[in-house]
């Protein structure tokens, strides 16, 4: 499976159209985070305080019984509001993921619709 890439605010971005909601478990660093939706060309997930957009990030998202090591770059931010204790979302697009990801994605969700 392949993601589909559309230009969006002039950037490359991952069509919604393969992504499926899902909670999986991502590790960033020492934060711990669960996707809104996930998809072979990335993913988006809520936090309390949020990335810039640009940020390079890294770390493991869980699907199955299996942890798979990430690279990726926030495309964009929402903040959310903290004194509600109302959380923010990011997206991030993959840079760098294991082949065997898509395997396992494609697997379990089918072809994301």
């Amino acid at each position: 499976m392949r993601a589909t890439a559309v230009e969006a605010f002039g950037r490359p971005m991952f069509s919604t159209s393969e992504r499926v909601n899902q909670r999986l478990r991502v590790a960033l660093g020492k934060v711990a985070l669960f996707t809104a939706d996930v998809g072979p060309g990335g993913f988006s997930a809520e936090m309390m305080h949020v990335l810039p957009p640009g940020t390079n990030v890294s770390g493991s998202i869980s699907l199955g019984a299996h942890d798979f090591p990430f690279t990726g770059q926030v495309v964009w931010a929402k903040a959310g509001e903290p004194r509600l204790t109302q959380r923010g979302r990011i997206g991030v697009r993959f840079t760098g993921i294991e082949n065997r990801f898509f395997t396992a994605f494609s697997a379990a969700f089918g072809d994301g619709t």
